[in-house]
């Protein structure tokens, strides 16, 4: 998917593959929240969006507010 679309506005995406971790598991969000923490950014200042609720809680944990999925993105 991101060769297909121009993710040049985003500093950092975090690929599961890349963590050896998958969402729902505290890893993947473990590895955001301490990179969000070098770079100086606050939970409460991070905002995670997320289809599936089970993965917002999580998300919820870190101190992040969470906000449903709207599909920005069509795969074709």
């Amino acid at each position: 998917i991101l060769e297909h679309y121009d993710m040049s506005c985003f500093d950092r995406i975090f690929l599961s593959h890349e963590i050896h971790s998958k969402k729902p598991e505290r890893k993947i969000f473990e590895a955001v929240a301490q990179y969000l923490e070098e770079q100086g950014w606050q939970g409460n200042r991070t905002i995670y969006i997320d289809d599936i609720a089970e993965n917002r809680q999580v998300g919820e944990t870190f101190g992040w507010e969470t906000a449903e999925n709207i599909y920005f993105f069509k795969v074709n």
